[in-house]
């Protein structure tokens, strides 16, 4: 497997570039499945030497960085609900690409969880000694943690931010000061609407602010809020953060879809395309068709479009027709509204074995595959069979591409990258995994 080949070469790299001592897995995940599927993923893409590369947990990762500064220089390499301990596993194989700048931004889960303040602050300290080892050229950053939740919580991130200021004192890092200027959206609920454990427009276009003196580059991101009663909080909060990136100018595609859309490194995987990544985990149909106004504003000159399985999965009677008639009203409103936008219906993807009623999922996914199929001709947009190229001979997710038999590793982006090349004209660059440097 390609995951195997990468950690080897990681492995090997550490190992011979450093002499330092291997760091041991984690020892604990919040969703063991989602987080392992994307940092495998992430040891599968190319890190270059001008990179500016974004680590930590949930603000991190949910930023689309590249697009809020309008530079793809800038790779997020940030995973949801992770602690110290997985940066520290993370850091070899991002730092020993040597990149121009590491952010990081960690703690906020570990206090959550209960740890200690002294613990964090060692833990990261941990994390920039190894780094500044690795690649002693490139220039580090320390991205405060956020105070939020009760009063210890907040007591024990003020505490490690107040540690990581004084040893930022000694050279090893920088500090970045995040919190202060996050603290009375946060407080007066501008900035978030989950109490603080996400940003909206609002709260990142106020945290990019907080880093253009040390990113060396000034963000382009501007909240532009319109979300609509009834939305849940993640679709509010996420169509929050995509209203506020403005389009660049020129041919774009747009990946429109839920959360194997959304955890896509669309920007990496199309570097010579201005791509746009509009996916939202748990989005159904009609959660699609209620922001197709934001999609019509962006003027794509491609839709790929990839939905469905949360409106079919979960259930053990799946109503084809209801959803058939979901999908086709959606539709209709896509070429109605972006009559000469090309638009590329993708089939629902195969769950595995380990997913609860898989064999009523996939028997009915093939059968609103079917249905797909044959809309061409009436509504005149193109479908893209993903389907073969990822199920097995039995139909199920082969389980190379998946861990939890729902979200995809890289092999399975690639998979899917290329049918999206061959079919959709989509400008892709495939990468030699063999090489982690220019």
């Amino acid at each position: 497997m390609a995951f195997a080949f990468a950690a080897t070469m990681l492995t090997a790299c550490r190992e011979k570039g450093t002499n330092l001592e291997p760091v041991s897995e984690p020892t604990w995940y919040s969703d063991e499945g989602y987080s392992k599927s994307i940092i495998s993923m992430y040891e599968d893409f190319p890190i270059w030497q001008d990179n500016v590369v974004m680590m930590g947990d949930n603000y991190i990762h949910k930023a689309p960085w590249s697009e809020f500064y309008a530079d793809t220089t800038f790779k997020n390499r940030g995973v949801s609900a992770i602690g110290v301990e997985h940066v520290l596993w993370q850091i070899d194989g991002v730092a020993s690409s040597k990149p121009a700048k590491i952010f990081i931004q960690i703690g906020n889960t570990d206090i959550d969880r209960g740890a200690a303040a002294a613990d964090v602050v060692n833990g990261i300290c941990k994390i920039f000694d190894r780094a500044r080892k690795i690649s002693p050229e490139t220039q580090l950053y320390f991205i405060s943690p956020v105070s939020r939740g009760d009063e210890g919580v907040k007591a024990a991130v003020g505490q490690v931010n107040k540690s990581m200021q004084e040893y930022a004192g000694k050279g090893l890092f920088t500090f970045v000061d995040v919190n202060s200027a996050l603290q009375q959206g946060l407080a007066d609920g501008s900035f978030s609407t989950d109490g603080g454990y996400s940003l909206n427009g609002a709260g990142y276009e106020a945290f990019a602010a907080a880093l253009d003196t040390y990113s060396g580059k000034n963000h382009q991101n501007r909240a532009a809020d319109g979300a609509k009663q009834g939305e849940s909080t993640y679709h509010k909060t996420r169509a929050s953060v995509y209203r506020s990136i403005a389009r660049t100018e020129g041919p774009c595609l747009v990946m429109l879809g839920a959360s194997i859309v959304e955890g896509g490194l669309w920007n990496e995987l199309f570097p010579f395309s201005h791509t746009y990544n509009r996916g939202i985990s748990g989005d159904k149909t009609d959660d699609i068709l209620d922001r197709i106004a934001d999609v019509k504003a962006m003027a794509p000159d491609k839709i790929f479009l990839q939905v469905g399985r949360n409106d079919m999965g979960g259930k053990e009677t799946i109503d084809v027709a209801e959803c058939w008639t979901k999908y086709e009203k959606l539709i209709k409103e896509i070429k109605k509204e972006l009559p000469e936008t090309d638009l590329y219906v993708q089939s629902v993807f195969p769950v595995g074995r380990q997913v609860e009623y898989c064999d009523q999922f996939n028997a009915a996914a093939q059968q609103l595959n079917k249905l797909l199929e044959a809309g061409v001709e009436r509504y005149g947009y193109f479908y893209l069979d993903i389907w073969s190229v990822l199920a097995d001979e039995q139909g199920y997710m082969k389980e190379e591409y998946s861990y939890d038999g729902v979200h995809l590793v890289a092999d399975g982006y690639f998979k899917w990258a290329t049918v999206l090349l061959e079919g959709g004209g989509a400008r892709l660059m495939v990468f030699d995994k063999q090489f982690q440097n220019k």
